[in-house]
């Protein structure tokens, strides 16, 4: 808002029909201006005394806090029997897959993979003896059969030359989803679906490959559709999701928003020389005063810098429930502020053009319908008004009006400057017309 000839009016002053407050021994007048906001609007700003202008019953702006949402945490815990499977003495070489007994525990067994040199099960060209313990992982009034897999403890003497898959025993028509315990939350592995031609129950490779474990991993089974704890927080990483990949996993999404590495120079790096990593997400309510309550993430800036630069950006994606046009907003301090505009595409995660790169810090993002976009002051109607500040004897009141158009934004439509050939030329200056009543 602009105010012109910022003088107070005197105890005794009126208003003109151009605006000019008269009397005492000091004049106000009003200005009328168009101002940037996520709805372009034009606004009337008044400094009054004793409301003798404006009236002083304008609510005031509204303040908003974001609350995370709350976390379900899973707790592996050993209830079944614990076994050394071999990891040698079943191979992918076989003709027809046996495991005997001394193979298996539960429904899982470690089976020795050809990779690309034959399938070695000696000691010298392969690992193997890994400790497995059956036990459910349980939280928030989920449980779900589990097992604990420990790395390899017998190394090979020379160099592994075969490796280790995990298999799983599948019924006829049965459909399986193999899920990792990371840090307390499920992240899905593998789907597994029983082979179409078989009339009893077999074991099925999941490709989780275990000769590369070097630490206890646990692995979750659950039926294809079976509910799982919704994931709330999540610390995503570069090799979780990239651009390079036909579908964004599961280990790199919160509620609707994934932290997708995206391509540079055609490859998608991950190896941090030239990445970031490690982006904390949280989804929670964004909470109005006003009783409004709207989805909201707080995204962190990459923990983990790059050892080079930066070439791979963690790119910030979306997936809305309907194709149209979706506007990004942050909420900083106590006001918002408009990001991007994309148009979505229903179903699908879409490109926001913002990366985690772009953050100065833990930053709250809105992803909202363009024509329902988050706003700081009340409305009434098509109309936004409110009180913007106040002392015993003087109120600052404002109305801001919906009006076709867009103000000229310099950081966005002209970024451009000293070394830049458009820069050398510069552009006509970009003046909206304002004037009093």
């Amino acid at each position: 808002a602009q105010v012109a000839g910022a003088h107070v009016p005197g105890p005794r002053s009126a208003m003109t029909r151009d605006g000019t407050v008269v009397g005492g021994s000091h004049e106000l007048r009003w200005g009328l201006t168009a101002i940037s906001s996520t709805l372009f609007a034009n606004c009337i700003f008044c400094l009054s005394r004793a409301e003798q202008i404006c009236d002083a019953g304008l609510p005031s702006l509204i303040s908003f806090t974001f609350q995370p949402n709350p976390i379900i945490s899973i707790d592996f815990v050993g209830t079944g029997e614990n076994k050394m499977l071999s990891g040698r003495t079943i191979t992918q070489c076989q003709e027809e897959l046996t495991v005997g007994s001394d193979d298996v525990l539960g429904d899982i067994s470690v089976v020795l993979t050809d990779e690309g040199q034959g399938c070695w099960t000696n000691p010298t060209y392969s690992h193997g003896d890994f400790d497995v313990v059956q036990g459910r992982s349980t939280g928030g009034g989920f449980s779900y059969l589990s097992y604990r897999v420990s790395p390899p403890s017998s190394k090979a003497s020379s160099f592994a030359a075969s490796g280790q898959h995990l298999y799983l025993r599948v019924a006829p028509g049965e459909e399986l989803v193999l899920y990792e315990l990371v840090n307390g939350l499920a992240v899905e592995r593998a789907t597994i679906s029983a082979p179409s031609n078989i009339g009893a129950p077999t074991f099925v490779d999941t490709t989780i490959q275990v000769h590369q474990l070097t630490t206890d991993i646990v692995y979750m089974v659950a039926a294809v559709g079976e509910a799982m704890p919704p994931v709330t927080r999540r610390i995503t990483h570069a090799i979780d999701a990239t651009d390079c990949m036909d579908v964004i996993p599961e280990a790199a999404v919160v509620g609707d928003l994934a932290i997708v590495t995206t391509a540079y120079s055609g490859s998608c790096w991950t190896d941090g020389r030239y990445n970031a990593d490690e982006v904390l997400v949280e989804q929670g309510m964004l909470l109005g005063e006003d009783g409004g309550t709207r989805v909201a993430y707080r995204v962190h800036p990459p923990a983990i810098a790059p050892t080079e630069f930066i070439g791979s950006k963690l790119g910030i994606k979306f997936r809305s429930s309907s194709s149209s046009r979706v506007v990004v907003q942050a909420y900083i301090g106590q006001s918002f502020k408009h990001l991007a505009s994309f148009l979505a595409e229903a179903g699908n995660f879409t490109s926001t053009d913002i990366s985690a790169e772009d953050l100065l810090g833990p930053t709250i993002l809105i992803i909202s319908d363009a024509n329902n976009g988050l706003s700081m002051w009340p409305a009434k109607g098509d109309v936004e008004i409110a009180t913007l500040g106040s002392t015993d004897d003087y109120i600052a009141g404002a109305r801001r009006f919906p009006v076709p158009g867009r103000p000229f934004v310099p950081e966005s439509d002209w970024p451009y400057g000293p070394g830049q050939h458009s820069g050398n030329y510069g552009t006509p200056k970009k003046i909206h017309s304002s004037g009093s009543f």
